[in-house]
């Protein structure tokens, strides 16, 4: 008979070695969102007006504002689906893509590690450009965040354990 002991024992040296390959972070209402799904919207948020490296955006020192930048998001997006708001151009969404194209297209080390592909790029631009017509609408219609502050209020937010902490992941990395 094998002890409680030896079967933990025989367990941390694969814990301890493990790739984290995605993590839950947050929920909204009954909408669940992972680090993935975070690191590939600020990826293409950011760098759709200017050149960021991964490692100047994805670092414990940033992490709570990203966070938080995509908690309200994330809600905005939620709004916008739900009545059927803001349509991007087809021109702005072609200038982001090229923009897109020209800041990462170098590189494309990202849209791998995240499994972003031509799909999910076209949708993450559009999100964003949705988002981006959103706020600039509120922003003239009403002083301040209050609209986001009514916004946080009437939905249901949760944080998930740890989700505040950075640690990088590796989402498409291939088991052996």
């Amino acid at each position: 008979m094998i002890s409680n002991k030896l079967i933990i024992l025989l367990f941390i040296p694969f814990c301890y070695g493990a790739v984290l390959g995605d993590r839950l972070l947050l929920e909204i209402n009954t909408h669940i969102y992972t680090q993935r799904q975070l690191e590939s919207h600020m990826l293409i948020k950011k760098n759709i007006e200017a050149r960021y490296r991964t490692a100047e955006l994805f670092n414990q020192d940033n992490w709570r504002e990203l966070l938080n930048t995509f908690r309200q998001d994330m809600l905005i997006l939620l709004e916008i689906e739900r009545y059927g708001w803001y349509e991007p151009s087809p021109a702005d969404i072609e200038t982001a893509q090229q923009n897109i194209l020209r800041n990462l297209g170098s590189n494309p080390s990202d849209f791998v590690r995240l499994g972003i592909d031509n799909s999910m790029l076209m949708n993450l631009i559009i999100s964003n450009l949705k988002i981006a017509l959103y706020r600039n609408r509120q922003a003239t219609l009403s002083e301040g965040n209050s609209w986001l502050e009514k916004l946080e209020k009437k939905n249901y937010l949760r944080f998930y354990h740890q989700s505040s902490i950075y640690r990088p992941i590796f989402p498409q990395q291939n088991s052996p």
